[in-house]
């Protein structure tokens, strides 16, 4: 559609690879978030596996020691050791997991960053498409429409200077255009496709994902409340 109109081919190219640059920005971040959050799911599930487990082993030990008034017999003492270990493995898994949680909430918020990226992105190349497209339009409209437009102006002015279209317009051709424009906005309203399967894909609404919508404020709060807790573990140290 552009092989004729260099003037916005270029911009228009220019836009599109920005886009591509932005998706191929964001995606690799998408995958360090879901990569985090399975990891992280997978870590806590772990230490309610071995939850669980402590309890069985501290239930079962209850139940031997309603049997011995005095001394532990060497059962008890083995379920006691394997409860404490149970529970110390779901404490470090539990630790792991929090660990990763650090991670993933900065790399949400990078992830996030890239995210709006890619939105802005996509912007810039849907005004640039469409103030070209309107453009190339706007030159080559048809001589029906431009010569049934000025005979309706023309009409309008005929009806003298009591006209009632002179109570709203300033002039034929600004009262002829009132009368045009919602037959152009209805034409317009009709579904189209975009011819340029290139367009088409660099407009293609990308998948967030896991990625979680940021502010910058919340942003702002998140990392503001990560320092301080920087700072409270660090004067704990």
């Amino acid at each position: 559609m552009f092989e004729h109109h260099p003037e916005y081919r270029a911009a228009i190219e220019a836009a599109l690879a920005e886009c591509h640059a932005a998706r191929d920005a964001f995606l690799p971040l998408q995958a360090v978030c879901t990569a985090l959050r399975k990891e992280i799911a997978a870590h806590q599930q772990s230490a309610q596996e071995a939850e669980n487990e402590a309890a069985r082993l501290r239930a079962e030990n209850k139940g031997l020691l309603r049997s011995f008034t005095s001394h532990l017999s060497p059962k008890c003492r083995e379920l006691k050791a394997q409860e404490r270990a149970a529970y110390t493995l779901a404490e470090d898994w539990r630790e792991l997991a929090s660990e990763l949680e650090k991670g993933l909430d900065e790399a949400d918020e990078d992830a996030s960053i890239h995210w709006y990226r890619v939105l802005d992105a996509q912007d810039r190349l849907r005004e640039c498409y469409s103030h070209a497209l309107i453009e190339i339009g706007l030159s080559q409209l048809p001589l029906a429409l431009k010569l049934g437009f000025q005979l309706q102006a023309d009409c309008l002015e005929s009806e003298g200077r009591h006209a009632s279209w002179r109570l709203f317009d300033e002039s034929s051709l600004d009262a002829a255009w009132r009368e045009l424009a919602p037959k152009l906005l209805a034409q317009c309203k009709e579904a189209v496709t975009i011819p340029d399967e290139a367009i088409r894909a660099g407009l293609q609404v990308a998948d967030r994902g896991c990625v979680p919508e940021l502010t910058p404020a919340q942003m702002h709060v998140r990392r503001f409340e990560r320092q301080k807790a920087a700072e409270a573990e660090a004067a704990q140290a």
